[in-house]
């Protein structure tokens, strides 16, 4: 009925009849429940998008007097530094003990005499509007508060930073400058294909960014209501890509074949058979050499070491492994073996071979040359004491953990990997990564690892159809483990054995 009073009035182009739109209301409901509802809606919806914001900042304020007690210490330490960007944050903080002392009760604080430029649109009303503070009064409360949320996030941002420490230090201290930088310049730059003046390679990449949101734009306007992205504009200009959930894909029918035959091809073998099969292809074991002179070999030896690569890979302890009846697994043995045998320089030594290995194989070339490569991390929680654990509340709660990063190249092998303590930015350990690879890359790869380090982005597919390469042939199952039989004359029952290779 309101509805239909509404569209007459619109239609008659005549002044609203306010009695008879109450009328219509007072058939729905009474009155007084309607004008209830409304008092409701108004407490509950916000007046605009930012409200919310404004009424936390405004809650935060009252927290002045948990912090009041560190201001002195911070704003006069002398750890904190900050770049050009965080000059004025970092003078913000060196106020803050005296803004402590200042009796604001007997002389208030005047606009004049605080940072404006520090304040956010979400903290003017807090700062500016204390209906408890005299009229053009400052509430230095929520100033300060104010101020210190804007230190964490330069902090976070790296514009103020903290020294010594490990993870608020200033990620451009270890950059090149002066004649270290002047020795270098023309050769990075050559690597970096940055031969054009700055002005003309910064007005590339604006033609380049402004040619991708004109394509951006036609696509959605070509798709029109069946886009699954949409461009909302805020009403601060600020612009919000949103993109809808995409559904899930059916998998054709010739993938489906292709694994299952892939599966039924595998060999059904156990964990340190299948090592001892690699290492007959690739000699990986080899690179296990003695601390001493490198050139000290036991007899057995591999045996030993698959042993403790299996018990370190699962996690499974010596138990598993041990067996006093043969003399390359025995406890003694094995203790020896990974004292002397198995640091991290053999175990990367190693992975180089398998690198090696696995680009020589022919239809590896076809994925890729090897001068790509992703850096991931994991994190996990480590449960005994270490010195490259770290803490973390918000991934380890109470315990201590790291982050393990590991770099794969388009040919999909693990070409390096590195331990971080807890769960700093992976941006600042990334190209230690990259530069302490095990292998590939290299120029006897035909390539070279600044190349590597270098080149990113997704190549086009030159040639989309998979040309197999003859199979080459392999010393079959039995040739290879001939002489590792204490494998299976010792009856273990491994944990995670008989899986496919």
């Amino acid at each position: 009925m309101l509805f239909e009073e509404l569209e007459l009035v619109e239609e008659r182009e005549a002044d609203l009849d306010v009695a008879a739109l109450w009328a219509a209301v007072e058939e729905v409901a009474p009155r007084a429940a309607v004008m209830s509802a409304a008092v409701t809606v108004v407490t509950l919806v916000p007046e605009d998008e930012n409200s919310a914001e404004v009424a936390m900042r405004a809650a935060l304020a009252n927290r002045y007097a948990t912090v009041r007690p560190f201001l002195a210490l911070l704003g006069e330490s002398k750890a904190l530094d900050a770049a050009s960007a965080g000059k004025r944050v970092l003078a913000g903080v060196r106020g803050l003990p005296a803004l402590a002392r200042r009796k604001v009760g007997i002389k208030p604080l005047l606009p004049r005499e605080v940072d404006d430029k520090l304040v956010p649109p979400a903290w003017r009303k807090a700062v500016y509007a204390n209906p408890d503070l005299p009229q053009g009064a400052v509430d230095r409360d929520a100033y300060v508060v104010c101020v210190l949320e804007q230190l964490h996030r330069a902090l976070n941002s790296r514009d103020v930073f903290a020294a010594p420490s490990h993870r608020w230090s200033n990620p451009r201290a270890p950059l090149l400058d002066g004649s270290d930088w002047d020795a270098v310049e023309e050769d990075v730059l050559a690597a970096l294909s940055l031969d054009m003046p700055l002005t003309e390679h910064l007005a590339e990449l604006v033609r380049g960014l402004d040619a991708g949101w004109k394509q951006l734009a036609t696509r959605l306007e070509e798709a029109g209501s069946a886009a699954k992205v949409s461009v909302e504009v805020a009403g601060d200009g600020r612009v919000k890509l949103n993109v809808d959930k995409l559904g899930a894909l059916g998998e054709p029918k010739s993938l489906t074949w292709l694994r299952q035959r892939v599966e039924k091809m595998l060999p059904k073998i156990d964990l340190p058979d299948r090592l001892f099969e690699v290492n007959a292809w690739t000699g990986f074991l080899g690179a296990f050499v003695h601390l001493g002179d490198g050139t000290t070999r036991m007899k057995d030896l591999p045996t030993s070491v698959v042993a403790l690569l299996v018990s370190e890979a699962c996690n499974i302890g010596l138990a598993p492994v041990v067996n006093p009846g043969y003399g390359a697994l025995t406890r003694a043995r094995l203790v020896h073996v990974d004292q002397y045998y198995l640091r991290a320089d053999t175990i990367a030594a190693a992975n180089a071979a398998l690198i090696a290995a696995q680009a020589g194989i022919p239809i590896v070339r076809y994925w890729g040359d090897g001068l790509l490569a992703s850096v991931d991390g994991l994190r996990f929680q480590v449960p005994v004491c270490t010195i490259s654990a770290a803490p973390s509340p918000k991934y380890f709660g109470f315990k201590r953990g790291i982050t393990w990063l590991n770099a794969a190249n388009d040919q999909v092998a693990a070409i390096g990997q590195m331990v971080v303590p807890g769960t700093p930015r992976d941006s600042l350990h990334i190209l230690d990564a990259l530069l302490n690879l095990d292998g590939g890359g290299e120029a006897g790869d035909g390539g070279d690892r600044q190349r590597l380090i270098l080149r990113h982005g997704v190549r086009p597919v030159q040639d989309p159809r998979l040309q197999l390469q003859p199979q080459v042939p392999r010393p079959g199952r039995s040739a290879v483990l001939a002489g590792h039989d204490a494998w299976r004359r010792q009856g273990h029952v491994w944990r995670g054995g008989g899986s496919g290779a």
